[in-house]
């Protein structure tokens, strides 16, 4: 089980947090008007870099979003 820290709460278990995805990932917008190329681009055909990255958290209980860095 690891822990994580809430910036509102402190330390945390992980079960009460839900992964948001990748900081600055832009969604294409609009989105009816998104070629399906264009969603690919954004959701399966990314380079994943092997640097530090910032991810989107929410405190499910809290039902707030914080981001915070990830290594690789």
């Amino acid at each position: 089980m690891q822990l994580f820290r809430c910036p509102f709460c402190g330390t945390r278990d992980e079960t009460e947090f839900h992964y948001g995805g990748e900081a600055g990932n832009a969604r294409p917008e609009p989105a009816p008007e998104t070629a399906a190329t264009d969603w690919a681009r954004y959701s399966i055909c990314r380079a994943i870099p092997r640097v530090p990255t910032r991810e989107i958290w929410v405190h499910l209980t809290l039902r707030r979003f914080s981001s915070w860095s990830a290594t690789a």
